[in-house]
């Protein structure tokens, strides 16, 4: 009787494997129905040394659950290919262990479980084939969880067991199976996934996020990886509309109001497959899909808003105005977007404001209409949001910044665009004047400097292009002259910029837009405005340092106003005119001042066309002896000295030399600098070959 009892144990073993291999291995899709115990059962007839460590590892500890992992992979390394019918057992065994190990709370015997996967596969061969419609969904599962790491064992152990011509057949064939499977995943919760009584709730909660993620993650990779290439895709398409759309038909939307920011940002993630792979699906409920869609900003959670932002602009470049049809945009959509600007992103600044210029590109004229209130409710959002960015510490990197180049680039592409309608263009360029003058009327700027000034620069040199902007840059670099002027010589500091900090930042956009049209009509204002203040003390350094910047920048032809024919007549009634008005009163610093004007003017247009202002200044500073060391600073200064033989200069020279002079005590009775300064025009005089 024993062996009789031992004939029918081995046949019903035989019967369940073939049963099994029937239906493709089906013993249960979820991944949380099946029992490890189910896998030890006797009409496996499995050998007594597996059944060991699949006991093992139906223990509670992560420890246990490796030891015996590791031991199956020794094992299966040991497979006797030969053995055919204990390996067909082993397989449906390792079937229903596999569904539950795929999605163990511990990442380590998750990926354990891949190794000992690969192994087998190895060993097996083609007996695996059976089994690959059940196993493909936990399989893709796995890869998915791990995706983001440098060793993916799951996909190593894929792309091991099948060679690369072979792989999408064989997602192909499982992947109805695969979609079941991950279906049935979706349709879990936590109070599915365990004793709640036995499981503390914040396991339960991992687990069931993890699990919903990664089936929704798989079911985007067999998405993409089953996706026909080729020019002829109708056949394939249809195929990939019948298995994927029920998906989105059921729970899938669900998801996205979950409390949970790792499974809405997968769905997020999903949300591009879909537009991309089912397009009759989307264009049969597109007033739904865009009210869903384009209402993703409420989203407050910054680790989400790369895939929102995939999701929406991937669906508006898809379907375009199509996707605006029949959505409630100032109920559904405008309001959170102007939320979401106002609240400065909720933080994601470095991915969302770049984000906000293709969105507006994509909203079309309908929605925006003809008059200025679209615009007026976009900017104001955006740059509120300059307050909480501001309040917000603890960035390295300023988050301003971001915005700062969004709110240029969103102001120049509406510029550009709506260039011929007048109410648009002169309201969103009135915004850009009020920024321009704001970087240059605080001392105190919201963003860095250098790149505020870099934007408003580049920006102003591309609105230059647009021929109905002219008279708008006009206006605006009018404003910017008198307001120039006005901080010249105020005397008010509260909140108002720093000569110093003034002068720094128009030298950098004197050099960025010297080519610009209103930009010399400036340049020649403040040159005239900054002669006539030179009595103004209490801004003295200030004038000379802008005239000195407009002369580096500038051809000082280009900035002489009607009044001055040319530069002789510049040099010789203005910068001598007022030397000579400040010598008797001994204004050091002025008067320094005026010579490096001069000598920039001369060096920038050769000397020897400056004969005579050069021997007039030379008699100016030979009056009193003090002033001769103006004289020398002068020439010390001048970059070609060929046109300083002058009548002037020789006479000089020789009253110099007079022994009479050389024993008086002159220059305050320091004969040693005098002796320094005559010895160094001797010298230049030598050099000419004067005396």
């Amino acid at each position: 009787m024993g062996k009789d009892k031992g004939k029918n144990t081995k046949a019903k073993g035989a019967n369940s494997w073939e049963a099994a291999s029937n239906s493709g291995g089906f013993l249960g899709f979820s991944a949380f129905t099946s029992s490890l115990s189910n896998a030890i059962d006797t009409e496996f007839q499995i050998d007594s040394e597996y059944q060991v460590q699949f006991k093992k590892l139906q223990k509670k500890d992560e420890v246990s659950r490796m030891k015996a992992l590791e031991e199956l992979a020794l094992l299966f390394s040991k497979i006797d290919v030969q053995n055919e019918q204990s390996n067909k057992s082993l397989l449906c065994a390792w079937e229903l262990i596999f569904k539950r190990l795929v999605n163990d709370d511990h990442r380590r015997v998750r990926e354990m479980t891949f190794v000992c996967l690969e192994i087998m596969g190895a060993k097996v061969g083609k007996l695996l084939a059976p089994h690959v419609r059940q196993l493909l969904g936990p399989w893709v599962v796995g890869i998915c969880d791990q995706r983001d790491q440098q060793q993916n064992s799951a996909l190593r152990a894929f792309e091991s067991i099948f060679p690369e011509k072979k792989r999408r057949d064989v997602l192909l064939f499982g992947q109805e199976q695969a979609i079941q499977y991950l279906c049935e995943n979706l349709q879990e919760n936590v109070n599915t996934l365990g004793d709640g009584k036995a499981t503390p709730p914040e396991v339960l909660q991992e687990r069931y996020e993890r699990l919903i993620s990664n089936s929704l993650l798989a079911i985007e990779y067999l998405m993409e990886k089953t996706k026909d290439n080729s020019n002829n895709e109708s056949s394939n398409n249809q195929s990939i509309q019948t298995i994927y759309q029920p998906i989105f038909e059921s729970q899938f939307f669900t998801f996205l109001s979950s409390k949970s920011v790792v499974i809405r940002r997968t769905c997020y993630r999903l949300i591009s497959g879909l537009v991309s792979t089912l397009p009759s699906y989307c264009e049969a409920n597109m007033k739904d899909l865009s009210t869903k869609i384009l209402g993703l900003f409420s989203e407050k959670d910054p680790s989400a808003h790369l895939f929102m932002w995939n999701a929406i602009i991937s669906f508006l470049k898809k379907y375009k105005e199509q996707a605006w049809i029949g959505v409630d945009v100032r109920k559904h959509v405008l309001p959170r977007f102007w939320a979401f600007l106002r609240a400065g992103t909720f933080g994601s600044f470095d991915l969302s404001y770049p984000s906000i210029l293709p969105f507006l590109s994509l909203i079309p004229d309908g929605v925006i209409g003809t008059g200025p209130e679209f615009f007026k409710e976009f900017f104001s959002a955006l740059y509120k949001g300059l307050e909480v960015l501001e309040n917000t510490k603890q960035y390295n990197d300023r988050p301003t910044n971001s915005l700062l180049s969004c709110y240029v680039e969103c102001i120049y592409f509406t510029l550009k665009k709506w260039s011929n309608n007048n109410e648009i263009k002169n309201y969103v360029f009135g915004l850009f004047s009020e920024l321009v003058l704001e970087i240059f009327g605080k001392e105190q700027l919201l963003f860095t400097e250098s790149l505020a000034l870099k934007v408003i620069t580049s920006t102003l040199i591309k609105i230059d292009t647009i021929p109905t902007c002219a008279d708008n840059l006009v206006n605006l670099f009018d404003q910017l002259t008198k307001q120039t002027q006005q901080s010249i010589i105020s005397k008010d500091t509260t909140d108002r910029i720093t000569n110093k900090t003034l002068c720094s930042r128009l030298s950098i956009f004197f050099q960025s837009t010297s080519s610009l049209g209103p930009t010399i009509q400036m340049s020649k204002e403040l040159f005239h405005y900054s002669f006539n203040q030179l009595d103004t003390t209490e801004s003295q350094d200030c004038i000379f340092e802008i005239l000195s910047i407009l002369l580096l920048n500038f051809n000082v032809e280009n900035l002489l106003h009607s009044e001055i024919k040319d530069i002789k007549e510049f040099l010789n009634n203005i910068i001598l005119k007022n030397i000579e008005i400040k010598l008797p009163s001994h204004e050091k610093s002025s008067i320094f001042n005026l010579l490096t004007l001069y000598t920039t003017i001369v060096n920038g247009n050769g000397n020897e066309n400056y004969q005579e202002s050069w021997n007039r200044l030379v008699q100016l500073l030979s009056v009193q002896q003090d002033d001769l060391i103006y004289l020398v600073k002068t020439i010390d200064s001048l970059d070609d000295r060929t046109g300083l033989n002058t009548l002037s200069l020789d006479q000089l020279v020789l009253n110099l030399i007079d022994s009479t002079i050389l024993y008086q005590p002159i220059y305050n009775n320091n004969l040693s600098l005098f002796s320094t300064i005559l010895q160094k025009i001797i010298i230049i005089h030598q050099l000419f070959q004067i005396i």
